[in-house]
């Protein structure tokens, strides 16, 4: 290959060379993290890092300008001038490369001569900024060419450009910011690619065991490490993303990243003040703040607050981050949700009351755009450009997010940093500059809880978790990690309103024997002109369950009364249509109908007069009686009613454990048949729940050392996949030519549903599939079996 006369950092056509990429990132370090900024003093407060502001700075510089270093090979170079075969994977992956750099004996003791310098804190962030290294190998690791410095061709030489004037520049720049003596690198222009893997993943392998076993014996240079990897990420993606949007990185951060805190009547005045007028103008009357609902003030920092369902907890919610925010200087507020769809019930609530400039719904379907835009080649396979683009995407969504002040949104989005979510890193300037309010806890599956623990272990930050119900083993975790629990006893002895709503005697629950007599009570409660709630453990049984209820409106003759089916396996433009149509039908005066699946429990202001359900696990059962009877408005006569029924299939706990339902069915027979208080079901909670073990604490960011893979932030169904209908596929084709959003379009169904991989177009990626779209329909959803 004739010898570059230039390096380049992107595509040929952005002009951009290595050395002006390095320097545009430590720049991003120099102006994101500005000496004795309240953003600064907010990032080292939240990883634990005291007195250290020098020298986290010290470290992440150094990291920025040597983390490309390695893309001065003839591969990369080919690959973003245009001149390699887009079938052809690049041979090694560059951050590997600059890792292997940063592994040899003379590059170490030159950056050793500032005793300040991590050299293996700055080797991890170099290795791990794009969180696609390792040192496991496996067939996947290897194919993915996350296994360290492994070659994927068949190529045996690759001409390296180490002594070239831009890399020599970035290495006299290093030796300028780190005060250190001139070095020249010896390294040879062209590897012998599976020599010098051999000797390098040696080097690595010995090198990474002492480091971690040095983290263990020190648990803060765990913290510092993961400030300044996640640090070198971030302004990574400022450097990457602002220049390629010709916007001046110094204006951008400034106006974004050190704009003023929120002030002390600013949630009162923008959200809070809203709010009460809207439920002013709906109740006809003067809203009135709960005693619970104004003394949470006074709990300090991090808190848990427990409180039944239609308490008014969202709104003591912000009456607490109100609190905070006039004694701490913070620039945002962040509440977040389980679902989608519970982030956008917050979203429309809460949060949207404060001007648009200032509030942002966030969750992974929410819509966005971006304008083609030249970037790194995808190194590893260069055949699809939807893949290729979508750390990107993730890096330009997650920065165009940070001026905002408000958010509701998914506790994905904010908190899967914890295992190694990219655009949750990229998030991390927000989180870390935040009021967090994080509601329905008491719903996150166990991967969730344990990332929930490690979150309140490891980062210092204003907290609130907040739920209706919680099982005693996980409220004891959580009040061992510093959350206040709110209100206590001493508190309840102190409100009267809050404990008048505990104790009042708002259900009637009854057991049912099947289905038949479900389907009675329910025509019964229609022509009394009641609302009916049925929820459905399976999707596969609510469909039924809606269908059959459809026959029986339309032999009634009943016209006036709508029906509703709502569940996961809808489109997701289905899914969200579904969801409004939910919410209006219970406003709505008269007999309505929905029949809904878990996606009910969370969220969902409904107010039925009858629920029927099938047995769930306890915690689920009491969120479901939680939207019955809700707003206790029918007079202190009304008991809502409550039927439940046990499944009659071979495997009946299905899809919870045989456990969980066990002791629901205790947790059932020994409540009262009428007067059921909220009080009460949290008491039988506490004695029937199933027991489950302690969080590991264990997560991908500090477990992880010099390398870093993406984990799973839940706990994923291995029996579903996302698909498209084969009758949307034409669309969804065209979309992802001009890399327009495709998020209406996706389903999840049961993976035996997939269509055969040969009627899926090539140009989807790997993870999306195809299914029959004759089984769907927008009204029920997928059909199958």
């Amino acid at each position: 290959m004739k010898y570059p006369i230039l390096l380049p950092a992107k595509s040929a056509k952005s002009g951009i060379t290595l050395q002006q990429h390095s320097l545009d990132t430590e720049t991003a370090a120099i102006l994101l993290f500005k000496k004795d900024s309240r953003f600064l003093n907010n990032w080292l407060m939240f990883f634990g890092i005291k007195d250290g502001q020098d020298k986290f700075l010290l470290n992440l510089r150094v990291a920025c300008l040597f983390h490309d270093v390695g893309k001065a090979n003839e591969d990369f170079i080919k690959a973003v001038s245009g001149q390699a075969d887009r079938n052809e994977p690049q041979t090694l992956r560059h951050e590997h490369i600059s890792g292997a750099i940063l592994l040899k004996d003379d590059v170490r003791e030159w950056l050793k001569n500032n005793p300040n310098l991590d050299v293996d804190i700055i080797t991890a962030a170099v290795l791990s900024h794009h969180i696609k290294v390792t040192d496991q190998r496996t067939e996947a690791n290897c194919e993915k060419g996350w296994f360290f410095l492994h070659p994927r061709t068949s190529r045996t030489k690759l001409t390296m450009f180490f002594n070239h004037k831009e890399v020599k520049d970035i290495l006299t720049k290093i030796k300028t910011v780190a005060d250190l003596g001139s070095f020249q690198m010896d390294e040879e222009t062209e590897w012998d690619v599976r020599e010098k893997f051999q000797s390098c993943f040696r080097s690595v392998r010995q090198k990474s065991a002492i480091f971690d076993h040095s983290l263990r014996e020190n648990p803060h240079n765990k913290q510092f490490l993961t400030a300044v990897k996640t640090g070198l990420i971030i302004c990574d993606s400022i450097s990457s993303a602002l220049i390629r949007e010709e916007l001046g990185i110094k204006e951008w951060i400034q106006e974004v990243i050190h704009s003023s805190e929120i002030e002390a009547d600013e949630v009162d005045k923008k959200i809070i003040r809203p709010l009460i007028v809207q439920k002013e103008k709906q109740s006809a009357k003067k809203f009135v703040f709960h005693s619970f609902q104004t003394k949470i003030q006074n709990k300090g920092r991090r808190a848990m607050l427990l409180a039944a369902c239609g308490t008014g907890k969202t709104l003591a919610a912000y009456k607490w981050a109100e609190a905070v925010c006039k004694k701490e200087k913070r620039g945002k507020i962040i509440f977040l949700y389980p679902t989608r769809g519970t982030a956008t019930e917050g979203f429309k609530d809460y949060i949207s009351w404060a001007p648009e400039t200032d509030a942002s719904l966030l969750h992974s379907s929410s819509k966005y755009e971006i304008q083609k835009m030249a970037e790194n080649p995808k190194e590893g396979d260069l055949r699809n450009y939807r893949e290729f683009l979508n750390e990107t995407e993730e890096r330009l969504f997650s920065l165009s997010l940070w001026r905002k002040k408000f958010f509701s949104a998914t506790v994905d989005q904010f908190l899967s940093f914890i295992e190694h979510n990219y655009k949750s890193i990229c998030l991390l300037p927000a989180l870390v500059d935040s009021v967090l309010i994080i509601d329905e806890v008491h719903s996150f599956d166990k991967q969730m809880f344990n990332a929930l623990t490690v979150f309140l272990e490891k980062f210092d930050i204003p907290v609130l978790c907040m739920t209706a119900t919680l099982p005693p083993t996980r409220k004891k975790q959580l009040l061992e990690l510093g959350l206040s629990e709110y209100p206590n006893e001493e508190d309840r002895s102190e409100m009267q309103d809050l404990a008048e709503k505990e104790i009042y005697p708002r259900y009637q629950i009854k057991t049912l024997s099947d289905e038949a007599e479900g389907f009675k009570l329910v025509m019964k409660a229609i022509k009394a002109n009641q609302k009916v709630l049925w929820v459905a453990n399976t999707v596969k049984l609510c469909q039924r369950i809606f269908q059959g209820l459809q026959i029986k409106l339309t032999e009634s003759q009943n016209s006036d009364c709508q029906i509703f089916c709502y569940h996961s396996r809808f489109r997701l433009m289905d899914r969200q249509e579904r969801h409004q149509d939910v919410i209006d039908n219970f406003k709505k005066p008269g007999a309505q109908i929905s029949v809904t699946t878990q996606v009910c429990e969370m969220s969902l202001d409904l107010d039925a007069d009858l629920l029927i359900t099938q047995l769930a696990p306890i915690p689920s059962l009491v969120q479901r009686f939680g939207r019955v009877n809700r707003h206790l408005t029918k007079g202190a006569d009304f008991r809502g009613k409550i039927y439940i029924y046990d499944s009659n299939a071979a495997k009946p706990y299905l899809p919870y454990t045989k456990e969980e339902i066990e002791c629901a069915r205790k947790f059932i027979s020994d409540l009262p048949a009428d007067d059921i208080s909220q009080e009460i079901l949290a008491k039988k909670l506490d004695e029937h729940v199933a027991r489950e073990p302690l969080a590991s604490g264990i997560s991908r960011l500090f477990s992880q050392g010099y390398f870093a893979t993406p984990g799973e932030f839940r706990d994923l169904d291995d029996f579903s996949d996302t698909c498209v209908l084969d009758s949307d596929v034409t669309e969804v084709q065209d979309r992802l030519k001009s890399l327009g959003p495709i998020d209406g379009y996706l389903i999840s169904v049961p993976r035996k549903e997939a269509l055969p991989s040969d009627q899926k177009p090539e140009a989807f990626p790997a993870w999306l599939q195809v299914a029959d779209g004759k089984k769907y329909n927008s009204q029920v959803g997928y059909m199958y079996g």
